[in-house]
């Protein structure tokens, strides 16, 4: 198990070297009108950063013999997450970014522990449009409104 988790994160961080030189070769624009290799070496760096920072934790780890997979309510948590990220995905064509995003995000903000739907429902709603507006309409990348009416 442990050099299971150890030989997982270090060919995580090989991936992500892999694709933020991939993402690099894409045209990165201006300040003003980011191209589309802006987002991706973004997403290339950070994973990097982080797959590096957890192939050097796990390494740690097996060596005073802990566990770097979390257990009990963080597994719950951690599991919760990539299932609203899941559903996000494969709703997004159907149901469109405003919709997929704020269920996904007020699921998210519920497995995190916010448990006062008047927080999370406006919370989520807030995120979903603002990512749209952001991603949408100041970058213009082509997210779906509301597929199912033709939108």
């Amino acid at each position: 198990m442990k050099t299971a988790s150890l030989v997982v994160n270090w060919a995580l961080f090989a991936f992500s070297i892999f694709f933020l030189a991939n993402a690099a070769t894409l045209p990165r624009g201006t300040a003003l009108r980011p191209g589309a290799g802006v987002f991706p070496l973004m997403v290339g760096a950070v994973l990097t950063i982080l797959s590096l920072l957890m192939a050097l934790r796990a390494s740690v780890s097996v060596e005073r013999g802990e566990s770097p997979f979390p257990w009990g309510v963080d597994a719950c948590r951690t599991a919760g997450v990539f299932g609203s990220l899941a559903f996000y995905t494969i709703t997004l064509p159907l149901l469109g970014h405003p919709l997929s995003g704020g269920v996904c995000f007020g699921a998210i903000l519920r497995i995190m522990g916010l448990r006062r739907w008047n927080r999370i429902l406006p919370g989520a709603c807030a995120a979903a449009l603002l990512s749209w507006y952001l991603f949408g309409v100041l970058l213009e990348l082509p997210l779906p409104l509301l597929p199912l009416l033709g939108l």
